[in-house]
């Protein structure tokens, strides 16, 4: 729904056109080099969460087992790329 642009920075605000009453997610990026720096969620009841990121590596392997999902509700093994 909107875009702004000032020394260096590109804020983006986005809206769910069909839920605009959820509420909005505004992405801030840093540019040169390009990077996201911060997003702001604003919930249906005007509650703002900000989260930064800082310190953030380029180009860093990260472990597959990272992303693997275990469902807290379940027995199941988990699943992922090396999920045992």
């Amino acid at each position: 729904t909107k875009i702004e642009r000032g020394p260096s920075v590109l804020r983006i605000t986005l809206v769910d056109s069909e839920h605009p009453d959820t509420g909005k997610l505004t992405m801030t990026f840093q540019e040169n080099p390009f990077v996201l720096k911060q997003w702001k969620v604003v919930d249906p009841e005007g509650k703002v969460i900000t989260v930064a990121l800082s310190g953030a590596e380029r180009d860093v392997a990260l472990m597959p087992k990272l992303f693997e999902f275990k469902d807290p509700t379940s027995s199941h093994k988990p699943f992922g790329p090396n999920a045992n």
